[in-house]
């Protein structure tokens, strides 16, 4: 089993979700949705981050 760590200093985490691919991964903050696109070497960091800002609220569910 491999864990990584993405550092998240913007806000709290309220959800995080994965694809069936295990390519990408979401997560839902206060008023943010980031995806990161995930590296399977624990020694490499995300290869890419999207970032979906302009929500009023907290966001506190996410899918794929």
């Amino acid at each position: 089993m491999t864990i990584n760590q993405i550092s998240y200093p913007d806000s709290h985490i309220n959800k995080l979700a994965i694809t069936n691919d295990r390519k990408y991964i979401g997560v839902a903050a206060h008023q943010i949705v980031k995806v990161y696109e995930i590296s399977h070497n624990p020694n490499v960091p995300p290869l890419s981050e999207v970032t979906f800002e302009g929500h009023l609220g907290n966001i506190t569910a996410l899918g794929f």
